[in-house]
């Protein structure tokens, strides 16, 4: 069609779930003393613990969800090759450096899904400890931060496909510090 462009194109939903997850990512509740350093390092850790919850979810659901979790995960990708690229990495180190940012991505999800599965609830907050505090922190934060992380985990579980492309499930998050915010799983959204 000649003026095809002329067409509104629909958001997508993985655009729009990147700015909920960077958000809750940036929620001033999950940093400071009794939480994450707000550091370069810390801020990338949550980034990358929300990103690959999200991604975990929608990829579990199978079909549009898988879709919208490729996207998200490209997007999530592609801001991190303009974030080296802005401090002045190399196109030559660029590939490297971002094969470090995937591996660390896609170990650290394998590490969260598998303590969240275990029976051991103290598993997930000693691989926070881990990753996020490079096993430094102190055991209040790394379970402050488990329990949220276990919350947002069974509420997108919980959650129907569309209220998580809508972004309720991260808003919710965002609203409420750590345990205290709304529970999706007895929710009946459709």
């Amino acid at each position: 069609m000649v003026f095809g462009f002329l067409r509104r194109r629909r958001p997508d939903p993985a655009e729009h779930l990147y700015a909920a997850v960077t958000a809750l990512s940036r929620a001033a509740w999950l940093y400071g003393p009794d939480g994450v350093p707000d550091t370069v390092e810390g801020r990338l850790e949550l980034l990358m613990l929300h990103v690959g919850l999200v991604v975990d979810r929608l990829t579990a659901g199978g079909g549009e969800g898988r879709k919208v979790a490729q996207r998200l995960s490209e997007r999530f990708f592609g801001e991190m090759e303009v974030v080296l690229r802005e401090h002045g990495i190399s196109d030559k180190s660029l590939m490297r450096r971002m094969g470090h940012v995937a591996k660390s991505f896609y170990g650290r999800l394998t590490a969260y899904t598998a303590a969240l599965s275990a029976a051991d609830p103290a598993s997930l907050a000693t691989v926070l400890n881990r990753n996020v505090w490079d096993g430094a922190g102190s055991e209040a934060a790394a379970e402050r931060l488990a329990r949220h992380v276990q919350r947002l985990h069974a509420n997108l579980a919980a959650a129907p496909l569309a209220a998580i492309l809508a972004g309720d499930v991260l808003s919710a998050a965002l609203a409420e510090p750590i345990s205290d915010g709304p529970d999706f799983r007895n929710s009946q959204l459709s």
